[in-house]
């Protein structure tokens, strides 16, 4: 199971941290670097230890450290490993978005999510029970592959100056890590939300959001808004197969249900309103409230994305969202893991400084199990369906995977339900993702493979296949 990192802040004096790492690293370290004090304690001879003594001692191992090298390599070596198994929450930039990861991936790099969709009623025949008594019923078990696709690392460099003028003062050593950690985290940080933002946005545009039609919000109709929205939430504790883009039957309670909202439609809709209308506490929807800029991108955020993702990047049609207030998730809709992490450092003699790197290596995907819904004033249609192949033909025993091709407007759903007919086996089966099973007792010489779209029924295509006698 994923284990979620504990967030610490870091309130240890400069004292205590040069006296924790002198424990820490021990043997001729500890046997050099004197004891640091604090100011207001209590010395051996009874003494209380005032600013400047404390001040004094702190200079006088700083000296000590930074006038030997292997004591200097040491002392960051150890302070960076304790900062590299810490997250500091000081002034480092939060993803906001945070609270929907899953944690982190200890082993392996692949996360196979598994849904059982619900069975289906037959009739209550006692003459055909002796036959059909000892008969497969294979359920729907349908499964999304979730791999790790990012591996980044940040690095930042710090001189023998910058480590000198750490001990002159009580907040240089806090100075230090901050000159150390905070533009790796923050700029690590920032990348992931912008990276979720882009799935967000990316999974708008390829139908994996059920729309539901709203007016654009304005002040004047935000009662009517609110509305729309409380009777959606209401029925996302159904079980309904319209909301999510594989189309199985699945339902979201309020507690597992997220509003990511932009910052203009937040201040047209006030919080107690909507606390109001869903019937909750004002804390408690506060909660489940996440706050965003907006569903578009800057020349600069794009220009980033593009860096990171390379070519996982493609561009998006911003114009398509860029007057969406507001969507509504599942809590299970984001599925990110942190696969790796690790903070090192390497010094370097012929340049006196040393370079840190951060390491982070993550999983990004959605599930397609999971119920999401925009929120527009856009029209949602669906006007063709292709199935690709559309004509075959397979061997008994064997298995082929047919792709459909959706094509949307509106933000319309792009997921298609699978079927056969035909077929003169039980054996011979289409699963929810797409892939047709010909079973080897198969006695039909032609089967129908069937996709239609999740969002409009009417619209459908077929692929022919044909059974070969091997």
């Amino acid at each position: 199971m994923p284990s979620i990192p504990e967030k610490k802040n870091l309130t240890a004096s400069a004292a205590d941290v040069v006296n924790s790492i002198r424990s820490e690293v021990g043997g001729t370290f500890a046997d050099q670097v004197p004891a640091a004090i604090n100011e207001g304690q209590v010395l051996s001879d009874g003494t209380v230890a005032t600013r400047e003594m404390a001040l004094g001692t702190l200079r006088q191992i700083g000296d000590v450290i930074t006038t030997f090298q292997p004591l200097a390599n040491a002392f960051l070596s150890a302070l960076v490993n304790r900062i590299g198994r810490v997250i500091i929450n000081s002034k480092m930039y939060s993803n906001p978005w945070a609270g929907f990861k899953r944690g982190l991936l200890e082993y392996g790099e692949t996360i196979e999510e598994l849904f059982v969709n619900i069975v289906q009623a037959q009739d209550f025949d006692p003459e055909t029970a002796e036959n059909e008594v000892f008969k497969r019923k294979i359920p729907d078990v349908r499964s999304a592959f979730h791999t790790m696709n990012y591996q980044k690392f940040y690095k930042t460099t710090v001189s023998n100056d910058q480590l000198r003028q750490a001990f002159l003062s009580f907040e240089g050593i806090s100075d230090l890590i901050g000159k150390i950690t905070e533009a790796l985290y923050t700029s690590a940080n920032y990348d992931e939300y912008l990276v979720m933002k882009y799935m967000l946005c990316y999974g708008m545009e390829h139908g994996a959001f059920h729309p539901v039609t709203i007016a654009q919000p304005t002040a004047a109709n935000s009662n009517s808004v609110v509305t729309t929205l409380k009777a959606t939430s209401e029925k996302l504790q159904f079980l309904s197969a319209d909301y999510n883009q594989a189309g199985v039957y699945n339902h979201t309670p309020k507690g597992d249900q997220y509003f990511i909202m932009t910052a203009d439609f937040s201040s047209i809709v006030d919080v107690e309103t909507l606390a109001r209308a869903f019937n909750i506490d004002k804390v408690t929807l506060m909660g489940h409230t996440v706050i965003i800029d907006q569903f578009t991108f800057t020349t600069s955020e794009t220009a980033r994305l593009q860096e990171l993702l390379g070519t996982q990047y493609t561009a998006l049609t911003t114009s398509l969202f860029a007057d969406v207030p507001c969507v509504c998730v599942d809590r299970d809709f984001f599925m990110i893991f942190d696969n790796f992490q690790n903070m090192t450092e390497q010094y370097n003699g012929e340049g006196l400084y040393w370079n840190y790197w951060l390491h982070q290596w993550k999983t990004f995907s959605t599930s397609p199990f999971a119920n999401a819904v925009i929120f527009t004033d856009e029209t949602p249609a669906v006007s063709a369906v292709a199935v690709t192949p559309s004509a075959l033909t397979m061997g008994k025993g064997t298995s082929t995977q047919f792709t459909a091709t959706v094509t949307n407007a509106g933000f319309a759903s792009t997921g298609v339900t699978w079927s056969i007919s035909g077929q003169k086996s039980a054996n011979t089966r289409i699963d929810g993702q797409g892939r047709l099973y010909i079973a080897q007792d198969e006695s039909a010489t032609t089967i129908t493979v069937k996709a239609t779209s999740v969002f409009n029924t009417g619209k459908s295509n077929t692929a022919t296949v044909t059974v070969s006698a091997s």
